[in-house]
């Protein structure tokens, strides 16, 4: 991920928390793209942090192994914000009470 993403800075601190720089990994290339990167992966071409949801399809056609690292948390947590003084549209309401019921 390109410096300054949301992403990078979770790994960067994660693996800060453990003593790793990203300086101290055989890093080659950054990419931005999650289908340029599902692809490299595919084509046996590199190793990446990327997300569960963005890999789902290839993890279950099974083109893609997921690694679960011991110790190394990357969750976070992402919020659905609105303006409390004005009235949710049909539709944003809908797309709000979809978030509530997603089991994921």
């Amino acid at each position: 991920r390109k410096p300054g993403s949301g992403t990078r800075r979770l790994i960067e601190q994660r693996l800060s928390d453990k003593g790793i720089s990203l300086d101290d990994l055989n890093i080659i290339s950054y990419i931005d793209s999650n289908e340029m990167i599902k692809k490299m992966i595919e084509l046996d071409l590199g190793i990446s942090f990327i997300s569960k949801i963005a890999v789902k399809n290839e993890i279950e056609l099974k083109v893609i192994k997921t690694l679960r690292i011991n110790g190394l948390d990357l969750k976070r947590s992402f919020y659905f914000v609105h303006n409390k003084n004005r009235t949710l549209s049909p539709l944003v309401e809908a797309f709000k009470n979809f978030l509530i019921s997603w089991k994921y």
